[in-house]
């Protein structure tokens, strides 16, 4: 027998506040959050230079997780709170 489904019901519109965005410039401070995912550092690194270089800004910190199933420690998210303004993080497989 085949059963068809049809998907009704309400769909919510939620609306999202963006964080203000630092200046470009030389000022603007990116960061890196490696997840030791293969290539991860690789990727997020060279996007972080050329990001840096296309606004002209300071590609300046690297810090690292154990892992991508454990949340970074409170004192790596801390130094990244102080240094950057901008933190590049995650990848997919």
């Amino acid at each position: 027998m085949t059963r068809f489904y049809a998907p009704e019901g309400s769909v919510e519109r939620r609306g999202l506040v963006l964080a203000p965005m630092a200046v470009a410039g030389p000022a603007l401070r990116i960061g890196v959050l490696d997840n030791h995912k293969d290539n991860a550092l690789l990727l997020l690194s060279q996007t972080a230079k050329r990001v840096a270089s296309r606004f002209g800004a300071t590609a300046s910190y690297v810090a690292h997780k154990p892992n991508a199933a454990i949340p970074a420690e409170e004192a790596v998210l801390a130094r990244l709170a102080d240094e950057v303004d901008l933190v590049l993080t995650g990848s997919a497989d």
